[in-house]
């Protein structure tokens, strides 16, 4: 993270001594501002990296992100190492008041800090100004899933709406209740989906006592059983005292 402040701070130099270039398509300002939000987005990813490597693999934090069944590595950052950025409308905190984010900095400050950067993670908990940042983010967030639901919900209704009418005609083609075509042949090879595939659920046809013997996984059962299953590694959290 200090690295990534010093690297914001020769780029503010650079634009005070004017000599920053500005990117195609983009005026100097926008291109300051990307160069910014790039260094700080990277630090906080860096952070999240760091410390996900820290975790230990048997973490249940860091096993649902790397599985894949929750989070991302963003939301270790932002718990454990740094929180990051924050945007409103793709943007750092704009100026506000007296031409700063805050009373609490000084006329043009376009440092992290003022800016709306967040040092601390959710574990050490925000400053209260970091807090007003994150607060300003996580509005536009709570909006933006107010009225997505509100546009998705009302074109889902008009898809219905319009699409009530549609049927399967005794020749073969998909017409509405006026009889316009819409297709010669469902779905153009005229399968029913829901009777293209079958599925065998095998654990229903073996008896109680066949499903046990091939299913059942016991703890008690000692170590030679469990190593057909488990790596020496996991064998050991359950018997710490064994030796193998």
């Amino acid at each position: 993270i200090k690295k990534a402040k010093n690297e914001v701070n020769k780029v503010i130099e650079r634009a005070h001594r004017d000599s920053l270039e500005p990117s195609p398509g983009n005026s100097l300002r926008q291109t300051f501002e990307n160069m910014v939000n790039g260094l700080l987005n990277s630090a906080r990813d860096n952070t999240g990296s760091s410390a996900q490597r820290s975790l230990s693999d048997f973490n249940q934090f860091k096993a649902m992100v790397v599985s894949g069944a929750k989070g991302s590595s963003i939301n270790i950052s932002q718990v454990i190492a740094c929180v990051g950025q924050q945007n409103v409308e793709g943007k750092r905190i704009p100026f506000g008041f007296k031409h700063r984010t805050l009373p609490h900095f000084i006329k043009d400050d376009y440092g992290p800090e003022a800016k709306g950067f967040v040092e601390n993670s959710y574990l050490q908990g925000l400053t209260p100004v970091e807090f007003y940042f994150h607060a300003m983010g996580g509005r536009e967030g709570l909006i933006d899933t107010a009225v997505k639901t509100a546009e998705t919900g009302y074109i889902q209704r008009r898809l219905i709406k319009a699409m009530e009418s549609v049927m399967i005609k005794y020749d073969g083609t998909v017409r509405n209740q006026i009889e316009q075509l819409i297709q010669f042949t469902y779905g153009e090879d005229g399968l029913a989906g829901e009777n293209v595939e079958f599925q065998s659920i095998i654990s229903l046809k073996p008896s109680n006592q066949l499903f046990e013997r091939l299913c059942k996984f016991d703890l008690s059962s000692g170590e030679k059983y469990l190593s057909k299953f488990l790596t020496d590694d996991i064998i050991r959290v359950f018997y710490p005292n064994e030796s193998f």
